[in-house]
């Protein structure tokens, strides 16, 4: 029963975060690319969690996405992470709850 319900919590889980990524890289400012094309998501499990992580490994990303003085000529926006989590978090805990209950 357990790791049928962490299975579930997985899979719910990854489909957040995909969502989380397609939102984030509409957002993401784009020069090269590079930056947008560097979105990594990751689960993760402990003895007492499951951990979804959704980051940008460019070496730059963190500037990027905390600089609100940047000019994005070719669209996007500082916060590009931030804006993508916001717009699904009132979605989350119910998400996870379906999950469960269809174990």
């Amino acid at each position: 029963m357990i790791n049928g319900v962490k299975t579930s919590i997985r899979s719910a889980l990854a489909d957040i975060g995909e969502n989380i990524v397609e939102r984030s890289t509409a957002y993401v400012p784009v020069r090269t690319g590079f930056l947008r094309d560097s979105v990594r998501q990751n689960i993760t499990e402990s003895s007492k969690r499951i951990t979804l992580t959704v980051k940008y490994t460019a070496p730059y990303a963190i500037y990027v996405h905390e600089n609100l003085e940047n000019n994005h000529p070719n669209g996007g926006q500082a916060k590009f992470l931030d804006r993508a989590v916001k717009e699904i978090l009132p979605d989350v805990a119910n998400a996870i709850r379906t999950a469960i209950a269809r174990k």
